[in-house]
């Protein structure tokens, strides 16, 4: 079965003391835990949000081998957003 492979980010406006991610300072949440797939340094998302997301996430690679990652920053400067998530993709290893 193929492994669908998805990576979302939502980069918010800048705040005048936020961090500019580049791809090598997003945590990769599965280096952590393999049953994470949401990296959320900025705290965007609550903890309870994050946790119903991993369950649902787990629960999808348990039934369909798809891999979903979610990350969540507030801003990835003036990078393009494509060639982000593929650049990111690639160091995570997913796919």
């Amino acid at each position: 079965m193929k492994n669908l492979v998805l990576i979302f980010f939502c980069s918010l406006a800048s705040f005048a003391f936020s961090v500019e991610y580049t791809v090598q300072s997003i945590p990769n949440p599965i280096t952590s835990n393999a049953n994470d797939y949401v990296s959320n340094p900025d705290e965007i998302l609550n903890v309870e949000t994050e946790q119903q997301i991993n369950s649902m996430l787990d629960s999808l690679k348990i039934k369909t081998g798809a891999e979903v990652a979610v990350v969540m920053v507030n801003s990835i400067g003036q990078s393009e957003l494509n060639s982000f998530a593929t650049e990111l993709f690639t160091a995570w290893g997913i796919g």
